[in-house]
């Protein structure tokens, strides 16, 4: 049985920070957002943080290293993500389209 995420045992308000904590930290220095969360009076392992972290970033859509070339020309060029959330609106808006068409070819309108 795979064990709790220790994500889940903090508050919403709590993960929002230390998301944006994650980020500030460009996806690296795991002590600090250890520290960070330490201070917040909640304890998690260095490891643990190490695999929320790289969930956050797979998420975010970054796939550099941290401190990578390749991480820092990607968040050069998001902007918070901002390219894939227009792209996801784009696929929404082409899916709903074809629904549209199917509905007047079902209804002869």
């Amino acid at each position: 049985m795979a064990r709790k995420s220790f994500i889940s045992s903090l508050p919403k308000h709590v993960v929002l920070e230390l998301n944006d904590v994650i980020r500030q930290h460009e996806y690296g220095d795991h002590e600090s957002n250890v520290a960070w969360l330490k201070q917040k009076g909640f304890q998690v392992s260095r490891s643990a943080m190490h695999r929320y972290t790289a969930e956050l970033k797979a998420r975010d859509g970054f796939d550099g290293s941290a401190g990578s070339f390749k991480l820092m020309a990607d968040l050069m060029a998001k902007d918070s993500n901002l390219d894939l959330l227009y792209q996801e609106l784009g696929q929404i808006e082409f899916r709903k389209q074809e629904i549209l068409e199917r509905i007047r070819e079902l209804t002869g309108k």
